[in-house]
C-alpha cells in the first residue's frame, strides 16, 4: 500500500516557531497585563489548523494561503498549503507551488539548510509529494541531488529520514542509515531512528542491539532506550529474544551502569522483580546515583506489593550511608513495608524511632501521617488519628496537607460528627474552572455518603447530582451513579437501610460489620444492580476481615446468580487476587490469570491481571 504525504505532522512543530510576542503593560497600572497580539498572519495559521483538524482542507488551503500573502516565509503556510494539496489529490498544484517557492528561495540568499523557507528543505518536501503520488524513481531522483549539496551534514540525511518513517518506508530508511554508517565509520549513527524501523519491520532483536548502541552515547540516554525497549509487544517470544541481547551486552561490559539501567528496566516490565533489582542494585553501584536507583526501584516494588523485594532494596541504600535526604527515605519505607504486611504495631514503632531520630527530617509530617493511618483505620482511635490530622494540617504544605484536610473530615466520621466531617471536606469539593478533579470528586462523594448515614437524603441526591452533572471519565463517577440508584430505591428501609449501614461500617474500617449488613442487603435485594453491587461489596469487606475464604463463597454466589452482571470480570478477577495473596496458591492463581486474560480480554482489569500473570510465571518458572 501507497501512503500518502504526511507533512501536517511538521507542521504542527513549525507552526510554533512563531515571531517572538511583546506583552504590553499600560502606564499607570503594575502588574496588569494584556494579551499577547497576534499578527494577522498568526490569526489566519490558527484558523487553518482549527480547519486540518476538523479535515476540512479546503478551508484550510485559503486560510494557509491567506498568511503566506502576509508573511511570505511562515513555515507552518510553506509545509501547510502543499499538505492541503496533496490531501485534496492535487499533487500538480502541490509540485508547482514547492518550485516556485524553490526558486525563490535561490533569489533570498543564504538560508539555513534547516530552515522550512531553505531551498534544501523544499527540495525535500517536494520529493514527498512526488512519494504521494507513487512516483518513487522521480522522488529518489529528488533527494539524492538534494543530500548532494549537504554531504557533510549528517543531520540532513536524519530529515529525509525522518520523511521516510513518516510515510513508514521502514526498510529504505534503514539502508539509508546502514549506507552512512559505512561511508562514516560511525557505528552508531542514528541509532534511534534505526531502532524505530526494526521494530516496524518487527525485528525486535535487531532494534535492542541498536538501543543498547544508543544507551552508551550519553549518561541520560539509556532513558530513552529504555522508553523505546517499553513499547515493544508483551510477548514471551520477544521478551526471551531481548533479555538474550541484553544479557549478551551485559556480559561484554560489566562495568556500564547505562546497561544494567536497561536491563533493570525491561525486567522490571518482564515481571522479573527479582532480576530488576538485582540490575538495579549493579547500576547503582558502577554509577554516582548514590542510592537513588535503588531507592526509586524499591519503592516501585512497594508499590506492586512486592514487600519482601523491597524491603531488600531499601536496606542495600542503608547500607551504603547515603546522604541524609536519601537514607530518610529508604528508613520510612522500610517502615511502609511492615505496614504493607501487615504488621501495624511494628510499623508505627518504626515511624516513631524515626521521629525521634531524626527530629529535623523534611520527612517528619509524612511519618507523622502514617501513624495517623494506623491509628484510624487500625487502631481505631479517631480522635486521637484526628488530633494528628489537625497539626499535620497546619504545618504540611502540597499534597500532604490536601491529604491530611481529606483525613480530618473522615476522622469527624468515624465518629459519628457528620456535620463535622463535611464541613471538613467542603473546601475541597469545589470544581476548578466548572471541571471536577479527582480529588474535589472524592471529597463530593464523601458529603453524599454522609448526608446519605445520617439519613438527609435530599443533601445527598444534591451532592451526588453534581458529580454526575460531571465528566463520566472520572473516577467518582459511576459510585455517583450507583448512589443515585440507592436513594431513587425507596428510601431507607430494610435492604436499602441495611446497605448504608453497611456502607458506613466500611468506611470505618469494620469490615466483619460491613460483610455482614451487606450480605443482608443481598439477600434481601434478590435482584437488579444493587443487588449485584452488594454481593460483591459483601465479599471485598470479607476479604479485607481476613475471611479470603467466605470472600471466594460469596463472589462464586455472585458469579453464578448474575452472570450477565456487567461486574462479572470484576468478580473472577477479586477471586484470582484473593486466591494468589490471600491464599498463596500462586500455581492456582496462574490458571486463573490467564484464563482471564482469555475470557475478558477488554476488561477494566485487563492490565493488572497481566501484570500479576507476567510476575506469577517468572516466579514459579
Amino acid at each position: 500500500m501507497k501512503f500518502l504525504l504526511s507533512i501536517f505532522a511538521l507542521s504542527l512543530m513549525l507552526s510554533n516557531l512563531t515571531v517572538a510576542q511583546q506583552i504590553i503593560v499600560q502606564p499607570g497600572s503594575p502588574g496588569q497585563i494584556k494579551q499577547p497580539q497576534r499578527s494577522p498572519a498568526q490569526i489566519q495559521a490558527e484558523r487553518a489548523r482549527r480547519e486540518e483538524q476538523r479535515g476540512n482542507y479546503k478551508g484550510a488551503l485559503a486560510a494557509w494561503q491567506e498568511a503566506l500573502k502576509m508573511s511570505p516565509n511562515d513555515p507552518g503556510a510553506l509545509t501547510g498549503i502543499p499538505n492541503c494539496f496533496v490531501q485534496l489529490r492535487d499533487f500538480d498544484s502541490a509540485e508547482s507551488f514547492l518550485q516556485d517557492q524553490i526558486t525563490k528561495s535561490q533569489f533570498r540568499g543564504s538560508t539555513p539548510w534547516q530552515d522550512p523557507a531553505s531551498t534544501f528543505q523544499l527540495t525535500l518536501a517536494l520529493g514527498e509529494v512526488k512519494l504521494a503520488r507513487e512516483d518513487e524513481d522521480s522522488a529518489w531522483k529528488i533527494w539524492d541531488e538534494a543530500l548532494a549539496t549537504q554531504q557533510a551534514n549528517p543531520d540532513a540525511r536524519r530529515s529525509l529520514v525522518s520523511i521516510l518513517q513518516r510515510n513508514r518506508r521502514w526498510e529504505e530508511s534503514e539502508k539509508l542509515i546502514r549506507d552512512y554508517r559505512k561511508e562514516s565509520k560511525i557505528p552508531a549513527f542514528m541509532a534511534i531512528e534505526l531502532a524505530s524501523s526494526l521494530q516496524a519491520q518487527m525485528n525486535f532483536a535487531a532494534a535492542a542491539e541498536e538501543l543498547l548502541l544508543n544507551a552508551k552515547t550519553s549518561p541520560t540516554a539509556w532513558q530513552i532506550s529504555l522508553s523505546y525497549l517499553s513499547r515493544f509487544p508483551e510477548d514471551s517470544t520477544v521478551e526471551k529474544s531481548v533479555m538474550s541481547i541484553l544479557e549478551q551486552a551485559i556480559k561484554r561490559d560489566k562495568k556500564e551502569s547505562s546497561l544494567w539501567r536497561m536491563y533493570a528496566g525491561y525486567a522490571l516490565k518482564s515481571g522479573r522483580l527479582e532480576t530488576s533489582l538485582d540490575a538495579t542494585i549493579a547500576a547503582d553501584s558502577l554509577s554516582d546515583s548514590g542510592g537513588t536507583l535503588v531507592l526509586s526501584s524499591a519503592q516501585q516494588l512497594l508499590s506492586e506489593g512486592e514487600a519482601e523485594l523491597a524491603r531488600r532494596g531499601f536496606t542495600k541504600v542503608l547500607s551504603w550511608k547515603p546522604e541524609e535526604a536519601i537514607a530518610e527515605r529508604a528508613e520510612l519505607g522500610l517502615a511502609q513495608c511492615l505496614e504493607t504486611q501487615g504488621n501495624y504495631s511494628e510499623a508505627k514503632s518504626a515511624y516513631e524511632r524515626f521521629l525521634s531520630g531524626r527530629p529535623k527530617s523534611n520527612e517528619l509530617e509524612e511519618a507523622r501521617f502514617r501513624i495517623a493511618e494506623i491509628m484510624l483505620t487500625h487502631e481505631q482511635r479517631p480522635a486521637d488519628a484526628l488530633t494528628e490530622y489537625t497539626g499535620i494540617y497546619q504545618r504540611a504544605r502540597g499534597p500532604l496537607k490536601s491529604k491530611a484536610g481529606m483525613r480530618i473530615g473522615d476522622a469527624h466520621a468515624y465518629l459519628g460528627e457528620y456535620s463535622a466531617a463535611i464541613d471538613a471536606w467542603q473546601p475541597m469539593a469545589v470544581p476548578i474552572r466548572g471541571q471536577w478533579t479527582e480529588e474535589a470528586a472524592d471529597a463530593q462523594l464523601r458529603i453524599a455518603r454522609a448526608n446519605m448515614w445520617r439519613d438527609s437524603t435530599e443533601f445527598a441526591d444534591k451532592a451526588l447530582e453534581a458529580i454526575t452533572a460531571g465528566s463520566p471519565q472520572n473516577l467518582s463517577f459511576n459510585d455517583a451513579v450507583l448512589y443515585q440508584a440507592l436513594l431513587s430505591s425507596g428510601g431507607f428501609h430494610g435492604a436499602l437501610r441495611a446497605f448504608a449501614d453497611a456502607d458506613y461500617a466500611s468506611f470505618r474500617a469494620d469490615y466483619a460489620m460491613a460483610a455482614q449488613k451487606y450480605g443482608e442487603a443481598a439477600s434481601l435485594l434478590k435482584y437488579g444492580r444493587l443487588a449485584e453491587w452488594s454481593r460483591i461489596s459483601e465479599a471485598e469487606a470479607l476479604r479485607s476481615s481476613n475471611q479470603p475464604e467466605n470472600a471466594l463463597a460469596a463472589l462464586d454466589t455472585f458469579v453464578v446468580s448474575f452472570p450477565e452482571s456487567v461486574d462479572l470480570p470484576r468478580a473472577k478477577y477479586l477471586q484470582a487476587v484473593i486466591t494468589l495473596e490471600d491464599l498463596q496458591q500462586e500455581s492456582k492463581a496462574l490458571e486463573m490469570f490467564q484464563s482471564y486474560l482469555i475470557e475478558y480480554p477488554r476488561s477494566l482489569y485487563l492490565e493488572q491481571a497481566r501484570r500479576k500473570a507476567r510476575v506469577l510465571a517468572n516466579k514459579i518458572s
